[in-house]
């Protein structure tokens, strides 16, 4: 985790980062499953495995693969990224967006929706995003 998820904050430690992670996003999946209680050991480790997963070149070549073939350098709808994420996530999305010195729109972070399991949450919830529908380039 020291290697792969620090804080990139000079008033927060990476401790910190992990326990204000685990109680805002992790602490749903405490409850008792299967008879595994889960715990922030877990939740950080199937976090840092979705980060492998999905991180940088995998998710591109994923998303060139996808049925939209979406592609790093292009423009794109919102529409067309959440679905192709839905596709190789099977998971719910949210999409956050940056706007950089040119003036065009950047896909900066993608957030998947998991259950209590750490597994695929619901492809029907809402889509959360401050992304503007037309032309985020990926």
């Amino acid at each position: 985790m020291e290697e792969h998820w620090k804080s990139l904050l000079p008033t927060m430690t990476d401790m910190k980062l992990w326990a204000d992670q685990w109680q805002n996003h992790g602490a749903c999946m405490a409850t008792g499953i299967g008879g595994i209680v889960k715990n922030p050991e877990y939740y950080c480790s199937a976090t840092l495995a979705m980060f492998f997963l999905y991180q940088g070149d995998n998710l591109a070549n994923l998303m060139a693969s996808s049925q939209e073939k979406v592609t790093p350098g292009k423009p794109y709808k919102a529409e067309t990224l959440t679905d192709s994420l839905k596709r190789i996530t099977g998971s719910g999305i949210g999409i956050q967006c940056s706007d950089g010195k040119d003036g065009d729109q950047y896909l900066t972070e993608v957030h998947i929706y998991v259950d209590s399991e750490g597994k695929g949450g619901s492809k029907d919830q809402p889509i959360r995003s401050n992304c503007k529908p037309n032309m985020i380039f990926f």
